[in-house]
């Protein structure tokens, strides 16, 4: 437990205010309940920076922390029996729990994902990898911060408008599956015609056959893929 928790003067003054709430009228209550929230600010905080030491949100926490420990002042029934602290704290760190699942990320990750990052506790081997991954997602980083081991920043790794390389991606993901249903020989000759970018006499003398051959199978490929590509259209 965090040792503001246990701060001996902090349990004593609670003890102090809530029982005087429990004789309390509604006007002495809400008074009361401003006494609460200033004598537990210390816990608040402490609870806030314990989440919030992963992120650059350290001031939005606290705040949340803070509007978390006002509310449970104000709905706190001394009546019941229960200690102060054993039920505000759990409801400021529910609350600050909530805000990181629910507003702090600027790139959501899936729910377990985001669940396992923020209780940091006993994390299953398949949400690690995922966790350690997702840490940039509250605040990406800059393309201004230099690339991994390198001067250069990562916006200039970044492809602008010049760039050709992706202009065919499209055309690929549609080509892909139709190239995995043909047969062992006719996507060797397409590697090794487009891929390598070797001449029909380069195939032949490789494959042990004909120029000729090389270009009737490659014409045969060829067209049985225009088939498929109109078909899926």
């Amino acid at each position: 437990m965090n040792r503001s928790y246990s701060d001996p003067e902090i349990r004593v003054r609670n003890t102090e205010i809530v029982g005087r709430l429990a004789a309390a009228s509604a006007v002495e209550r809400r008074a009361l309940a401003d006494e609460l929230v200033l004598n537990n600010l210390a816990i608040a905080r402490s609870i806030a920076r314990r989440y919030a030491r992963r992120s650059s949100f350290g001031s939005d926490v606290e705040q949340v922390a803070y509007l978390a420990l006002v509310l449970a002042a104000r709905g706190y029934d001394p009546t019941r029996g229960t200690d102060f602290l054993a039920y505000a704290v759990p409801s400021i760190t529910g609350a600050v729990k909530h805000y990181f699942r629910d507003s702090a990320w600027m790139i959501r990750p899936p729910r377990p994902v985001q669940t396992a990052h923020v209780r940091d506790e006993g994390q299953r081997e398949q949400h690690t990898v995922s966790g350690i991954s997702v840490e940039t997602c509250f605040r990406p980083r800059s393309l201004d911060a230099p690339a991994t081991g390198d001067l250069i920043p990562v916006g200039a790794l970044i492809r602008d408008d010049d760039d050709r390389t992706w202009e065919c991606a499209d055309a690929r993901l549609l080509l892909l599956p139709h190239l995995r249903e043909l047969s062992p020989r006719a996507r060797q000759i397409l590697r090794l015609r487009f891929v390598e970018d070797r001449t029909q006499d380069e195939i032949a003398a490789t494959l042990g056959i004909s120029q000729f051959h090389v270009s009737r199978l490659l014409n045969r490929c060829l067209g049985d893929l225009r088939d498929r590509l109109k078909g899926a259209a």
